[in-house]
């Protein structure tokens, strides 16, 4: 009876001993964080595999199929994270799910990486970095992002009387879309653009105006509305702009 029970106790110590040993095994988990800037556009993020051994990240691999889905602007961007993405990566190594969930990332209403809060990175590669954040994150299960909601839009307008035609207005009329306190876009919405901004057919304005108008109008975009509101435009006695401070424009 006696040597029975050794060889049960013996057998125990052996199988906690496997199960142990089992548990310190590494174990991987895949992860992925993807989004669209626009709807038939390609998807941008990134897929990881993170090596987890004693609840503490060994590795994070980023998957090299998905390397063109990190949204790099330029090549400058690309050589960046090149150079740089091992010793970022490296600062995965030896943390927690508990220490990774506290970073935060802060996105546009796209989800497109804005800011990285708890973590080091370069400025010249947030979004690469973020996206592998984002993704380490999923694969853990502590997502810890801020995606705004869609923009708000505001519809505008200035005119002042024309002092040739009574009854005549000059200006014009816009949409302008506002996500939190940013700009994204401003279009100008004036059914008859001709006459409403003051542009007539056979003046050399027209020509110039049309040239200008989508990259001033872009140039709007990623103000502040304080900025914009900090905008000066000095304009005559009957309401008609003269200068603009503050602000590139298109010139004539």
């Amino acid at each position: 009876m006696k040597k029975l029970f050794c060889c049960l106790i013996a057998a125990v110590l052996v199988f906690s001993l496997v199960c142990l040993v089992a548990c310190n095994d590494p174990v991987e988990i895949k992860g992925e964080y993807r989004y669209k800037l626009r709807d038939n556009g390609p998807y941008y993020g990134v897929k990881v595999t993170v090596v987890m051994q004693k609840d503490r990240i060994q590795q994070v691999i980023v998957h090299e199929e998905t390397e063109i889905l990190i949204n790099t602007d330029s090549v400058k961007e690309q050589t960046y994270w090149t150079n740089e993405s091992d010793d970022f990566l490296q600062q995965f190594v030896g943390k927690t799910a508990t220490e990774i969930g506290e970073i935060k990332v802060v996105c546009s209403y796209k989800g497109e990486p804005r800011e990285i809060e708890g973590m080091q990175y370069l400025q010249e590669i947030v979004k690469p970095c973020a996206h592998v954040i984002l993704a380490v994150q999923d694969a853990l299960d502590v997502v810890n992002v801020e995606i705004p909601t869609g923009p708000v839009v505001y519809n505008g307008e200035y005119k002042y009387e024309s002092a040739w035609v009574p009854g005549a207005f000059y200006g014009v009329k816009v949409d302008v879309a506002v996500v939190g306190d940013v700009i994204e876009s401003v279009v100008v919405t004036s059914e008859n653009t001709d006459t409403y901004t003051n542009l007539s057919g056979n003046w050399t304005d027209k020509e110039i105006w049309e040239e200008g108008e989508a990259y001033f109008l872009a140039s709007f975009a990623g103000m502040t509305v304080a900025e914009v509101n900090a905008l000066e435009v000095a304009c005559a006695e009957s309401g008609q702009p003269n200068t603009v401070t503050g602000m590139e424009f298109v010139t004539g």
